[in-house]
């Protein structure tokens, strides 16, 4: 996203209407323990499209209150570049963090947002869902981040893909060959029963095989069991 041209747009701008609404959102505690409080809208939402971003002002309440004319954030999304990115009024600068990462005051936690049911439809139809406003923006950020997240990642394995080409696949038999010529040890495995198992699991041949003469330990070596413990299959 170009910064630049983001500036020159014109973010949607607190009007009267919205601040008669959050000077009677009086606070309240949000229990008798503790000293927090929550507004019942703890952030507001404007939203507008301009030369194909969707453009959202956060303002906090506390602000609204006190008569401030900026939004403490300004968040840029362009669904068709699959990007966001923040502008903090008050420092001045550029964030990409998502919007739950950003600073947000402590009543917020118990603080419900407000957004107009025009902007909310502009947003919802700017993003292609259908829920909850302040939830579709975040979760259309997170889906941003998923995605380059995995495109970067897909960069670093199609490089050891391409330098795997030349080796080739494993033989259909490697499982087989492996336990009968690389495996030194194989044993049998039974499951202790009163009485005396007379089945059990041999590593070698990969079947169930009979077993007589029973040793007291549940893993005995196929390979030398009739000379070491009188076992055989």
């Amino acid at each position: 996203m170009k910064k630049k041209e983001l500036l020159a747009l014109t973010p949607p701008e607190m009007g009267t209407h919205l601040r008669e609404i959050a000077r009677k959102d009086e606070p309240q505690r949000v229990s008798q323990w503790v000293s927090t409080k929550k507004y019942q809208y703890g952030r507001y939402l404007l939203a507008k499209e301009e030369n194909g971003y969707l453009i959202v002002s956060v303002f906090l309440a506390e602000h609204v209150r006190a008569e401030a004319r900026y939004p403490a954030y300004v968040v840029y999304f362009d669904r068709k570049a699959d990007e966001f990115i923040t502008w903090e009024t008050d420092t001045g600068k550029w964030r990409n963090s998502m919007l739950d990462h950003l600073d947000w005051p402590e009543y917020m936690y118990d603080s419900g947002n407000y957004v107009s049911r025009e902007d909310a439809e502009l947003i919802q139809g700017y993003l292609g869902v259908q829920s909850e406003t302040y939830e579709d923006l975040l979760q259309f950020q997170r889906d941003v981040r998923m995605r380059s997240l995995l495109a970067r990642d897909k960069k670093k394995t199609d490089a050891w893909d391409e330098a795997m080409k030349p080796v080739p696949a494993l033989p259909k038999d490697w499982k087989t060959w492996i336990l009968k010529k690389a495996v030194r040890e194989h044993y049998i495995f039974y499951q202790y029963q009163r009485g005396g198992a007379t089945e059990g699991y041999c590593t070698h041949c990969g079947q169930t095989v009979r077993i007589r003469n029973r040793d007291t330990t549940s893993r005995v070596s196929a390979a030398d069991a009739g000379r070491r413990s009188g076992l055989s299959r």
